[in-house]
């Protein structure tokens, strides 16, 4: 009896390890505007292997959940500034000649270059949908 409820608490952690997984991915794709395929460069796995970390239950190793976790963390920060709000910046070119997407895309992350980075292009942006001319 006592293996059955040790099984079950195991199973019951893995359960939820694998749900916070997927609700990481799924905050993450919807901060950064990103496809499946720029989901997994980013997580710099598979396709296949994030699929199944999303929708399969199957769990990341130590190294990409890390990744996950600071990837995650950038994200949050991202929403934060309100930059989900113009999705059009992840792809924009940065000051450095890059984009946001490719800084995710790094093995090494700078979240305080990438939400520097960030700003400057929100500041752009946000500044010339205000000042547009709404007659124009």
């Amino acid at each position: 009896k006592s293996a059955k409820k040790l099984f079950n608490s195991i199973f019951k952690s893995v359960s939820l390890i694998s749900s916070l997984e997927s609700k990481y991915l799924a905050s993450i794709k919807n901060a950064f505007s990103l496809s499946n395929e720029e989901l997994s460069q980013v997580l710099l796995s598979g396709r296949k292997t994030v699929h199944n970390w999303m929708n399969e239950g199957a769990l990341p190793n130590k190294s990409k959940a890390k990744r996950i976790l600071e990837i995650n963390d950038i994200a949050q920060a991202w929403m934060m500034n309100g930059y989900d709000y113009f999705p059009e910046i992840v792809r924009a070119q940065t000051l450095d000649g890059g984009s946001i997407l490719d800084m995710l895309e790094m093995q090494e992350l700078n979240k305080e270059l990438i939400l520097f980075q960030a700003s400057n292009l929100y500041f752009n942006l946000a500044h010339n949908h205000i000042l547009e001319d709404p007659f124009a």
